[in-house]
């Protein structure tokens, strides 16, 4: 066989199946490396992988929280120029969209549960649970907090957030309140998007505020962060006297991480740069060239 020859026998059986199999993989296996479970693996059927970064380390689409100029735009054509921050590491978490109520028997958090334990273990950014109501379709999760106490009480690195808290159907003091005891559980890990909510009978739990979603969820994003902060906020009393509120128990984090949620509207992009929150979106129904655009609005609004 030769000196050649003689050098290979000494690689092993491992190796030449190894340099197989990373031969029939081509560079797009190489790169996709770490993004699929392995043998044995649990597969992430239902979940998704977020397109957001970790708002405590790097933010989410649309902006590094530490630097508001962040230029890793979404998307572009081959050659185009690239961003100053293009190379940075993306994040990957497990986003629960939805989720059929009359699947899993006895045991419908199962999904959620190990997933989060595994999305713990290897290094993921987050787990997201979505508020829904009164339809089979992400009925197993009418309220992320109770989710989120869940994820948090089996894991220990991961972050746990809402995606969303449909704000407009809930008095600001609980939101405060039911995710400072996640924050506690998690030791610091909770971070919360803000929806406006869309679906009517959802507002069979706060009608009022049904004509006026977007300017309600906007206000009281601002009452929610407050509060977490420990500040005092006036609410209408049922003496006919406002009633001054600090909520309890305090949190962990002295800020609360946030975003708040688009499915494509350029104006919520906009308002979120306004009062600089992230911004929590996907590409259902909208591409990338057309994100990109809504990014940069998003931007400009922050800087202004």
């Amino acid at each position: 066989a030769g000196r050649r020859g003689r050098g290979r026998r000494f690689q092993g059986p491992g190796r030449r199946v190894a340099r197989r199999r990373a031969a029939r993989a081509g560079p797009r296996g190489r790169c996709a490396r770490g993004l699929r479970g392995g043998p044995g693996q649990p597969r992430r059927r239902g979940a998704a992988a977020g397109l957001h970064r970790d708002e405590a380390r790097r933010g989410a689409v649309g902006r590094d929280p530490s630097d508001p100029s962040d230029a890793s735009g979404a998307g572009g054509s081959p050659g185009a120029k690239r961003g100053a921050h293009a190379s940075r590491k993306l994040d990957f978490s497990l986003f629960y969209f939805s989720a059929d109520e009359n699947e899993g028997g006895q045991d419908k958090y199962r999904l959620l549960l190990e997933g989060a334990k595994y999305a713990d273990k290897n290094g993921f950014a987050a787990v997201w649970t979505p508020e829904r109501h009164f339809h089979a379709f992400g009925g197993l999760y009418p309220n992320p907090a109770v989710a989120g106490a869940a994820v948090a009480a089996v894991t220990e690195h991961v972050g746990i957030r809402a995606g969303s808290v449909v704000l407009p159907l809930h008095h600001p003091a609980r939101v405060a309140e039911e995710w400072s005891v996640v924050d506690n559980i998690s030791k610091g890990r909770v971070g919360i998007s803000f929806a406006s909510g869309w679906q009517p009978n959802d507002f069979a739990l706060m009608p009022g505020n049904y004509a006026d979603n977007k300017n309600v969820m906007l206000r009281n994003i601002e009452v929610v962060r407050k509060l977490w902060r420990g500040e005092s906020v006036a609410f209408d009393g049922p003496l006919g006297k406002p009633v001054e509120l600090r909520t309890l128990p305090r949190p962990v984090q002295k800020e609360l991480p946030y975003w708040v949620t688009s499915a494509g509207n350029p104006q919520t992009f906009i308002d979120a740069g306004r009062i600089g929150a992230n911004v929590l979106t996907h590409l259902l129904g909208q591409s990338v060239e057309e994100l990109g655009g809504k990014i940069a609005a998003y931007r400009q609004a922050y800087k202004e």
